[in-house]
């Protein structure tokens, strides 16, 4: 089995950059993607997808949807400025491709803070995911920051990569992710800075949309400072995972509980 998936190369680099200002360590984001380059990649073992997902770059970011047209290398622009020869980075342009591809999770947490073996755990618990499917984990790109030998930022985000037989099926199966995750007590809601109330589960449903990017490809660190994340870890076999059945769609009681729990959130707040 082939997965595939897109990976940009920015005109300008991308990502979280970290300095030393007046003996502090300071933070800079930059995550537009206007300008550059895209191409497929295909895999078609969790060994092959790991070594692609270390050689990611601070100048790239990742994604899992794939150009609609067919096309597997070209430039990049944005709608709101059309290049000739070039396609836009938009959700009608790019989608999840019609086969294998990667269904990624992203855990950025707020509050109580899981361990990732605890993430792992949760994980298989709201999902059957078989022993033998690849299950693939790394931190986040601005995980363990160091100054010499000082750790001056540890763990944040981590990430959770599956390797699926039908890529297409991920924005239902997200659904069903986040909606077990409810079901399991960890689900939650915030309200916003203009009042609404927002919705939060484990992992960020934004993943799950066509359009979404992966900024895996490390940090940028000035002098004294370094980043010391690691290898990605497979803690599951080669096998491609079968969505349809790792994550089921709720039962009738399982919606009307479901719907109940984010009732009594949205009261609370």
């Amino acid at each position: 089995m082939i997965g595939s998936y897109t990976i940009f190369n920015s005109a300008a680099t991308l990502g979280k950059f970290f300095s030393v200002v007046d003996g502090t360590v300071k933070k800079t984001v930059e995550c537009e993607l206007h300008t550059g380059t895209y191409a497929v990649r295909s895999f078609s073992s969790a060994d092959e997808f790991l070594t692609q997902l270390t050689e990611v770059t601070g100048s790239q970011v990742i994604s899992a949807s794939v150009p609609v047209n067919g096309t597997t290398t070209g430039g990049i622009t944005t709608r709101a400025r059309p290049r000739e020869n070039c396609l836009a980075r938009t959700k009608e342009n790019f989608k999840f491709p019609d086969g294998a591809g990667i269904m990624t999770m992203d855990y950025d947490p707020s509050g109580t803070v899981l361990s990732r073996e605890e993430l792992i755990n949760l994980l298989r618990t709201a999902a059957n995911i078989p022993e033998d499917s690849a299950l693939i984990w790394w931190c986040s790109g601005s995980s363990y920051i160091y100054n010499g030998d000082e750790e001056v930022q540890g763990l944040k985000g981590q990430r959770i990569y599956l390797l699926v037989e039908n890529a297409r099926d991920i924005p239902r199966a997200g659904k069903v992710l986040l909606d077990r995750c409810w079901l399991l007590g960890y689900g939650h809601i915030r309200p916003s800075k203009a009042g609404s109330k927002l919705e939060y589960s484990v992992f960020d449903g934004t993943m799950f949309h066509h359009d979404r990017l992966d900024f895996i490809g490390g940090a940028i660190c000035e002098e004294p400072l370094s980043q010391k994340r690691g290898a990605p870890i497979n803690y599951g076999g080669s096998a491609f995972l079968d969505t349809k059945k790792a994550f089921r769609d709720l039962s009738d009681d399982e919606n009307t509980y479901l719907n109940l729990l984010r009732k009594e959130a949205a009261n609370a707040v």
